[in-house]
């Protein structure tokens, strides 16, 4: 994985720890950190936001507010790129 911004932290880690190793590996969003469009992979937190009640794939309301989270963290990141805040979480 290449991970050239501050955001590559608690945000990354949280999805990561949240969705899987093997969900993250497939993923998109690491896809376009790879290719190094950070802002394009801050979109893609927001897809993962299902859950399945009843069988079905739903969006969770708990999931939408844990991945704007995760996402506003990313972004935040991408902003103090120069700030070597990596191993710090909050």
């Amino acid at each position: 994985m290449v991970c050239s911004g501050a955001g590559c932290s608690c945000d990354l880690r949280s999805l990561l720890f949240n969705i899987g190793v093997k969900a993250f590996a497939t993923s998109t969003l690491l896809k376009k950190l790879n290719a190094g469009d950070e802002q394009e992979a801050a979109a893609e937190f927001l897809k993962w936001c299902y859950g399945t009640v009843k069988g079905k794939k739903v969006p969770l309301k708990g999931l939408i507010f844990r991945r704007q989270q995760e996402k506003a963290r990313f972004e935040a990141g991408l902003m103090e790129k120069e700030s070597p805040e990596f191993s710090r979480c909050e």
